[in-house]
């Protein structure tokens, strides 16, 4: 640091008010951290122009014991001597020029018709357990073009079917093809920007991004990746742009087969070949097989894009071209057609309002409460969010924060507020989530976390605020049901209003009625013939193809009992070298200790049922640990309150004794 620029700040020390304002900062930190040692204070000053001269201050000819002394000693003294420095003030952050409020988008008027695009595929082939890619498809797509009569021709394939020696070679050369037609139909129709791959994210995307980067130097590449999903991935030359690669996944998230049945059946269904046997030994024999079903993907994709780019653009004027994501079109035709800024403002939130009703998302309860039963019925809610949104009115307006709600009635809060709850372990299934560091619990015992006050509300409706009061009654505190509303509440939920569906489970005189009402769609009978009478199996992870309802019998009479069996992953991908690889692998087939349910065993050590953990967690060490005192004086007082019984009662029978002698 320069010497003149330390001369200054000692010297700006000496203004009183400076002075006096970090006395008074210092002793407010010092009431909160009694053991802290004040080891530096720093004054960071800006002046108003960067430009503005400042004029030099010699340094004083002292040595550093001596100047520190003055300095000091300055400072004691009640007066200071005005020295005339240059007037300094601080620079004014300047306003975000970020809308508070979502805006709404004006309706299009000068687009007739939707943007052409072109959708491709790629195949590939395994070599040395690497996927390799020997052929792609392409074919421009524009919205007059009528697909159930494309002439084979027209969808372009660039394979390496007759140069076997050196495929990885070969896959280079018609992925460099690939890009150069890009180039050349953009040039020739600069409004063909777009190319759709199916599952561009997870595996087309990744040969792309790869070639792009190790032989086309001279392209700009700007890709974006989220949570290991590539979702686009532009190229550019120079400032020019050439074309932009998006996955039809993310605006239609099924499988080919059935958005191809959904939205252009006329085109045929999708082909299928055994991928297992594609190798380069017949690759040349089975060529126009693979063309044949290359060809197919390529124009189902198409007429699968067309028929929604067509049906989006001519109900709501807006091209899925201009969007990535399935969220994102939803919300531009929200804010195109149905949001009114002017009458139900929807704020945008600042990053501590984010952060804090992000701490009361939570997942599904999904625990396991018995290990087996018979006769059980499964239950299957579909169309939930939709029915929300259409039945329930939009919160809108600025939220605003409220602090020490513990004499709020809660009744008249809406929105996230942070809660301490103690839920009594006589609750067998809590429903108030905790969230632990890798899974989510539904206990009991002592917890701070942010819920939605409805759900607050309906503890309340169960009568659990009643069980507390009796229990605080009783005086018995650890067993009672607390919800103590302290800190911070913010309301925010964000949300459309989109047709939607109405689920009900009913009796059959019900069905009969709502079957004459107009908008009913459709009824399943829910019996002991759910789903055909076909056993529901449900494991995640890479063992969900392995396990069978024998394994899960075998399992749960001998919980100790491990297995391990060789599969394969047939796309593994490597995003360090971006490989998608083919890998062997050994699954361990057991059943793990569950963090979220306490196992229950009858006399035999048979794992019958379940219980609720037990959580402590307060927020803080500190809080924690009161709590853990309090709750040692209560068994402490408990302990000497049945001593005293005992006591008691021993002299009871003393006397009796004494008596009866």
């Amino acid at each position: 640091m320069p010497f003149r620029f330390i001369m200054l700040m000692l010297l700006l020390f000496l203004k009183r008010l400076v002075y006096d304002s970090i006395v008074k900062q210092v002793s407010c930190y010092g009431e909160r951290h009694e053991s802290a040692a004040v080891k530096c204070a720093i004054m960071r000053i800006y002046y108003k122009s960067s430009g503005e001269s400042v004029q030099e201050i010699c340094p004083i000819q002292k040595d550093s014991t001596e100047l520190i002394s003055n300095i000091m000693g300055v400072m004691a003294t009640p007066s200071v001597e005005n020295l005339n420095l240059p007037r300094v003030e601080s620079l004014k952050r300047k306003k975000s020029r970020k809308s508070k409020i979502l805006t709404s988008i004006k309706r299009p008027s000068s687009q007739l018709e939707p943007r052409p695009f072109m959708v491709a595929d790629i195949e590939t082939v395994l070599l040395n357990d690497v996927h390799v890619p020997y052929a792609i498809g392409y074919l421009a797509v524009y919205p007059s073009l009528d697909l159930s009569s494309v002439a084979p021709s027209s969808i372009h394939i660039a394979d390496s079917f007759n140069s076997f020696s050196s495929l990885e070679e070969e896959s280079q050369v018609i992925l460099s093809r690939f890009i150069y037609d890009l180039e050349i139909a953009g040039r020739r129709d600069p409004r063909l920007r777009t190319v759709y791959f199916h599952n561009f994210a997870r595996f087309d995307g990744l040969f792309l991004l790869k070639h792009l980067a190790s032989f086309h130097k001279d392209f700009k590449i700007k890709q974006l990746i989220r949570e290991h999903r590539l979702y686009e991935l532009k190229i550019y030359l120079g400032e020019r742009h050439l074309s932009r690669f998006r996955d039809s996944c993310t605006l239609l998230p099924r499988s080919l087969a059935e958005l191809a049945h959904t939205f252009c059946p006329e085109l045929g269904f999708k082909g299928s070949i055994n991928h297992e046997a594609v190798n380069i030994s017949n690759l040349l024999s089975l060529r126009e097989e693979y063309v044949r079903y290359l060809r197919q993907d390529v124009l189902l994709l198409g007429g699968v894009m067309r028929k929604a780019q067509e049906t989006y653009f001519f109900k709501y004027h807006i091209d899925v071209e201009n969007v990535m994501t399935m969220s994102a079109l939803s919300l531009c035709i929200f804010r195109t057609h149905y949001y009114e800024p002017d009458l139900f403002p929807i704020c945008t939130l600042t990053k501590n309002q984010d952060s804090f009703i992000r701490r009361g998302f939570y997942g599904g309860h999904s625990d396991v409460y018995i290990p087996y039963g018979e006769n059980l019925l499964y239950y299957d809610m579909n169309s939930l969010y939709p029915h929300v949104m259409k039945k329930y009115s939009l919160p809108c307006g600025e939220p605003f924060w409220r602090n020490n709600l513990t004499k709020v009635d809660l009744g008249t809060l809406f929105g996230f507020v942070e809660a301490s709850v103690v839920c009594p372990k006589e609750l067998r299934r809590p429903f108030l989530p905790y969230k632990s560091s890798d899974t989510l619990i539904f206990g009991t015992g002592h917890f701070v976390g942010v819920y939605f006050s409805e759900e607050l509300k309906y503890a309340r409706g169960l009568g659990l605020y009643e069980l507390r009061k009796e229990a605080k009654k009783a005086g018995f505190e650890a067993m009672s049901f607390i919800l103590k509303l302290c800190m911070n509440s913010l309301f925010g939920r964000f949300g459309m209003d989109p047709e939607g569906q109405v689920s009900e489970i009913c009796s059959f005189s019900r069905y009969e009625e709502l079957l004459v009402q107009s908008g009913f769609r459709s009824t399943d009978k829910l019996d002991d013939d759910v789903e055909n009478n076909r056993h529901i199996i449900k494991q995640k992870g890479p063992s969900k193809d392995l396990v069978t309802s024998k394994w899960f019998k075998e399992q749960l009479a001998d919980l100790s009992r491990t297995e391990e069996i060789p599969t394969s992953v047939n796309f593994k991908i490597n995003w360090h070298n971006l490989q998608i690889l083919r890998k062997d692998r050994l699954v361990r087939l057991w059943l793990p200790l569950s963090k979220k349910r306490a196992r229950v065993y009858n006399d035999r050590g048979e794992w019958i049922n379940t219980e609720p953990v037990e959580v402590l967690d307060l927020g803080s060490p500190q809080a924690a640990a009161e709590l853990k005192l309090l709750l040692l004086a209560e068994r402490e007082r408990l302990q000497a309150a049945e001593r005293k019984r005992l006591l008691e009662e021993r002299e009871r029978l003393l006397e009796r004794e004494q008596k009866m002698a």
